[in-house]
């Protein structure tokens, strides 16, 4: 039996796995990403060593020295060569592509026959309900990426720079809080996790009294440093329920963009916020798209969804992939 190794490499963390395509995943190892938050002291160069370095480290805790094959979704645009054009989540602005991803993991794992993707892309692939099936992935995470599918491919363009809705410029307001990738207000820097603290604190100044009789102000007296799990952990207190719809506001609006543009009407959001943020949160997202598109008789209730309860879903993906003949 051939030996498949998956890697999903993200800004928070970096996860590894054995794929069994009777068993599914095995042996998940999960790491902190050394990303240039984790790591601030490395350049450019350094920060693709340290990755890989990293990903050999995990195949060895996994106790696979010799690989037939490695499959890794990547947290910024991937080319059809499997080269990475930017990763701001991970590498920020220190990293300018192309990075050849394939030609490096070769080197660290000789002989296997490597195969490397956008992230999002191979979290789609969990989610597709058929061979020719169409929807739209969306990641909430670090940051925000998605992919639409159509007709069970991924439409990325000819640099895989499709399905980046995080560095669409939302806000152009002077403060607009930064983007990892050095741009200002866009919608990863105003609705993913990351945005918490600079969205609260952007909010605490215009609302400073409102603020100080949160129950978030209690828990947290800097706003800027309010993390995600704070944040819902206090849901049921108002100015709590206000920031979680203000930061589901501007995906949900995207979200009408892209169905008005594409068709598509399935969403699946996926990632480590958007799993965790809530119903509060999840509503939000969808009276955001339902406000922000025409009326045709759609169902935004049911077309937004949310993805399985677990940190697979890229693991899984690369697999199945994989196994379907990395259509």
């Amino acid at each position: 039996m051939s030996t498949l190794l998956v890697y999903d490499v993200g800004g928070t963390r970096l996860r590894a796995a054995r794929w069994c395509p009777e068993a599914g995943l095995r042996a998940v190892v999960r790491r902190p990403a050394p990303s240039y938050r984790v790591r601030p002291g490395l350049d450019g160069s350094g920060l693709v060593e340290a990755l890989i370095e990293e990903m050999r480290d995990q195949a060895e805790e996994l106790g696979i020295i010799t690989p037939d094959a490695v499959a890794v979704g990547f947290a910024g645009p991937v080319d059809p060569r499997g080269r990475a054009w930017s990763a701001p989540t991970l590498w920020g602005d220190r990293v300018v592509g192309p990075v050849d991803l394939p030609s490096l993991l070769r080197r660290a794992f000789p002989g296997a026959a490597v195969d490397v993707v956008n992230d999002v892309t191979a979290a789609g692939h969990r989610y597709l309900r058929a061979a020719d099936d169409s929807l739209c992935i969306v990641t909430v995470s670090s940051g925000i990426g998605h992919k639409v599918f159509v007709r069970g491919r991924a439409a990325v363009g000819p640099r895989g720079r499709g399905g980046e809705l995080g560095h669409l410029r939302v806000d152009w307001t002077a403060d607009a809080p930064r983007c990892d990738c050095g741009g200002r207000g866009h919608l990863g820097a105003v609705a993913s996790g990351r945005a918490v603290g600079p969205v609260a604190a952007r909010r605490a100044r215009a609302d400073a009294v409102g603020w100080r009789r949160s129950a978030l102000a209690a828990v947290c007296p800097d706003p800027a440093a309010l993390t995600g799990e704070q944040l819902v952990a206090h849901e049921a207190d108002p100015w709590a329920r206000s920031l979680l719809v203000e930061l589901a506001t501007p995906l949900g609006r995207a979200l009408a963009a892209v169905h008005v543009d594409t068709g598509v009407e399935r969403f699946v959001l996926v990632g480590g916020f958007a799993l965790a943020a809530g119903p509060v949160w999840l509503e939000g997202v969808r009276a955001a798209a339902r406000a922000g598109a025409w009326d045709t008789g759609q169902d935004w209730s049911t077309m937004v969804e949310l993805g399985l309860p677990d940190d697979d879903a890229g693991l899984v993906g690369l697999g199945l992939r994989h196994d379907r003949g990395r259509a």
